[in-house]
C-alpha cells in the first residue's frame, strides 16, 4: 500500500476516497460515452474484432459481466441521452441502468428511469417484474405466447381431422412462405449423431442450428450418391467459376481449410479477427465491379466483417452496419 495513503489522517482519508469515487464515477460515464461512439462507428470491426464484446474483452481485460453491462448501457445512450446525467450524478448506477435498458421505450423511457432512481438492485428487479406482469395482463386473452391466426387455423379444422399416430404425421409443417418446421421421431442415437456433427461443422453452420447440420449432411450425401447431381455439379463448377458469383462447395471447403476456419480480416495494426462462427466467402473485388469467382479473388470473412466491407464499398455511414 502506498505510504502516502498510510500517512493520511482519518478526515483526509475520508475526503480522498470520496474524491476518487467521484472521479471513478465520471470516468465510467466517459467510458460509456466513448464506447457508444465506438459502437456507432463500428470501430471494433475496423480493428479486427467481430463483436464489440470481443473488442472490450481483449482491449480492456474486463470480466464478462462487466462488459455486458457496459455495452448494453452504451448502446442505449444515443437513443436515451438522459441516462448520462443520472449516471453522472450517481442517482443511477451501471447495474440498475443495464437492468432497465431492455424495458426502455422512446415515449416512456425517462419516466421509467425516474421511478428507479435510488433503488437497490433487488427493488429494481421487482419493479420491472411487476411492470412486465401488468403489461401481460393488459394484453388480449390468448395474445401472450400464441399467434391468434395460427391458433384459429388449427381450431377451424380440428373437428374434420382424423387423429393420426406420430409416425403417420407429415414431417413438414409450413411456418411461413420461407420456412417449414421439421419434426420426426427416432432413436436417441440420432441426438448423439446430430450433436457430434454440429461440433465438426462449426465453420459451415453459423448458428449451429440442427436444420443447418441436417441440410449440410443431406447435401453431402446427395453430392456423392445422386448420379444426376454428380454430373450437373461437375459441369457447373467448370462453367460457373468465371461466369457466376456462385462459389462451388469444393472451392468453399478449400478456402475454409486454407484460412484455418477463421475470419481472415486483419486490422491496419495487424490484429486478425479470431471469429470462427458465421464464416462466409467474400469476393475481394466485388462481383458487381467485375470481380470473378476465382480462388485468388475470394476470401473468408465472418458475417460482421463481410457486412462491414460491403457497406464500406458502398460508402454507407458506419452506423448503418448491423452487427
Amino acid at each position: 500500500m502506498d505510504d502516502l495513503i498510510k500517512s493520511l489522517d482519518d478526515n483526509q482519508l475520508a475526503a480522498e476516497i470520496r474524491q476518487v469515487a467521484e472521479q471513478e464515477k465520471n470516468q465510467l460515464v466517459d467510458f460509456l460515452c466513448l464506447l457508444s461512439e465506438v459502437n456507432r462507428r463500428n470501430l471494433h470491426l475496423q480493428k479486427g474484432y467481430s463483436s464489440l464484446f470481443n473488442y472490450c474483452r481483449d482491449q480492456f481485460n474486463l470480466s464478462e459481466g462487466s462488459i455486458y453491462r457496459r455495452i448494453q448501457v452504451a448502446r442505449s445512450l444515443e437513443v436515451f441521452p438522459f441516462l448520462i446525467d443520472y449516471l453522472r450524478d450517481g442517482s443511477l448506477n451501471l447495474t440498475t441502468a443495464s437492468l432497465a435498458v431492455p424495458y426502455l421505450r422512446v415515449e416512456s423511457g425517462e419516466t421509467l428511469i425516474l421511478s428507479l432512481l435510488g433503488k437497490s438492485k433487488r427493488q429494481v428487479e421487482q419493479l420491472l417484474a411487476d411492470g412486465k406482469k401488468q403489461t401481460a395482463k393488459a394484453m388480449p386473452s390468448g395474445a401472450a405466447g400464441h399467434i391468434p391466426c395460427c391458433q384459429q387455423d388449427s381450431d377451424d379444422h380440428a373437428d374434420n381431422k382424423v387423429p393420426l399416430s406420430p409416425k403417420e404425421r407429415g414431417l413438414f409443417k409450413s411456418v411461413s412462405s420461407e420456412e417449414v418446421e421439421l419434426s420426426l421421431l427416432g432413436d436417441p442415437v440420432i441426438e448423439n449423431l446430430l450433436n457430434r456433427a454440429r461440433e465438426l461443422l462449426v465453420p459451415s453452420c453459423p448458428d449451429g442450428a440442427a436444420s443447418d447440420v441436417l441440410a449440410i449432411a443431406l447435401q453431402y450425401w446427395l453430392d456423392h450418391h445422386d448420379p444426376k447431381r454428380q454430373k450437373v455439379d461437375t459441369l457447373a463448377e467448370f462453367q460457373l467459376n468465371e461466369i457466376s458469383r456462385y462459389v462451388p462447395r469444393k472451392l468453399k471447403d478449400k478456402l475454409l481449410y486454407k484460412s484455418g476456419y477463421q475470419c481472415t480480416w486483419v486490422s491496419p495494426e495487424g490484429h486478425r479477427c479470431e471469429e470462427t462462427w458465421g464464416l462466409e466467402i467474400d469476393h475481394i473485388l466485388p462481383w458487381s465491379q467485375g470481380g470473378r469467382t476465382r480462388e485468388d479473388n475470394l476470401q473468408v470473412l465472418c458475417r460482421a466483417h463481410n457486412q462491414y466491407k460491403f457497406f464500406a464499398e458502398k460508402n454507407v455511414s458506419a452506423d448503418k452496419v448491423a452487427t
